[in-house]
């Protein structure tokens, strides 16, 4: 029992501190509810950026043109470098 009046009375005491001083706990509430708005904002953008870049990278191709003079052991040398790059899935020669 003794409990129950001891919370009704911080309950009690709250209740007429926030009615009595409205102005700064509306600013108190408003201050929260900006950071959640700009933190979840922040999280979203983030999250939604970086499967963009995931689904960029995954569709990425780069095309490599190289000299009509090149030699062959030059060709070799340079397919070897790509094929064996960790990023690179596929490699298709075009003549």
């Amino acid at each position: 029992m003794n409990l129950l009046r001891i919370l009704s009375y911080f309950v009690r005491e709250a209740a007429v501190s926030l009615l009595r001083s409205w102005k700064v706990s509306l600013l108190a509430i408003v201050t929260i509810a900006m950071s959640v708005f700009i933190g979840g904002t922040f999280l979203l953008l983030t999250g939604n950026l970086n499967r963009v870049i995931a689904d960029w990278r995954s569709e990425a191709r780069i095309v490599v043109y190289l000299d009509a003079n090149a030699s062959a052991d030059d060709r070799a040398l340079l397919l070897e470098e790509i094929e064996n790059a960790p990023w690179v899935e596929t490699v298709e020669q075009v003549r």
